[in-house]
């Protein structure tokens, strides 16, 4: 909701650092919105790559050189 984000928007003037768990398509949204606000942003993925069930092995080293370049760290 406009809430929630407005809520986000606010707690991320504290912080310095924050995590999205999941690597799907949402999470990568979610993750440059934080990036956005200026925070070191790091996506948690249980999958061995991002976006597995959208990707092949080589869609996802691509993705991740992508992401990693954006400036997010990203653990799988």
């Amino acid at each position: 909701t406009i809430e929630d984000l407005l809520a986000i928007e606010e707690y991320a003037k504290g912080a310095a650092t924050g995590a999205v768990v999941g690597g799907g398509l949402l999470g990568l949204e979610a993750a440059g919105a934080l990036k956005g606000l200026g925070l070191a942003t790091h996506v948690v993925e249980f999958a061995p790559r991002l976006m597995p069930v959208q990707v092949d092995e080589g869609g996802g080293a691509a993705l991740l050189r992508t992401v990693q370049d954006m400036g997010l760290s990203v653990h799988t």
